[in-house]
């Protein structure tokens, strides 16, 4: 709430104040849409992703991969209630984020290993093996 004499002794600090509260409250409404830091690190044999995940659990996530791209999911919903002898406070938190990835090179999804810990997710994918092909002279 905005006190009236304040307003009148400085107007444009008042609209700063109204324009940080907006742009907060309008922060909070697309959270869920926002995205999480990945690394993608191909060595000779395998395609390795990690994937910063800080506040959810193993079972908040889901991935799926096929044999060019990979889709990583994490949505959580959490409620916490709190009661002191004057007070009562329920509060609830829920969130989204999913990035899909286009790997560097075919992989094998069936063959992939996951590891998550401490709020990174590891997710080890073995290169889809290339048969060398014959080169044929055309002229």
């Amino acid at each position: 709430m905005i006190d009236d004499d304040k307003w009148l002794e400085d107007p444009i600090k008042s609209f700063r104040d109204i324009q940080k509260e907006f742009q907060r409250q309008f922060q909070s409404i697309w959270q869920p849409l926002q995205s999480f830091p990945v690394d993608m690190i191909e060595t000779d044999k395998e395609v390795i992703i990690r994937a910063d995940l800080p506040g959810f659990k193993k079972q908040d996530l889901q991935v799926e991969a096929t044999e060019k791209r990979i889709l990583i999911h994490a949505k959580r919903k959490e409620e916490r209630t709190e009661r002191g002898k004057y007070f009562y406070r329920k509060e609830r938190k829920s969130g989204e984020i999913r990035r899909v990835l286009d790997l560097p090179t075919e992989v094998k999804p069936e063959k992939s290993k996951l590891e998550f810990k401490d709020g990174v997710l590891e997710i080890k994918l073995p290169k889809k093996e290339i048969s060398k092909k014959k080169k044929f002279r055309l002229l």
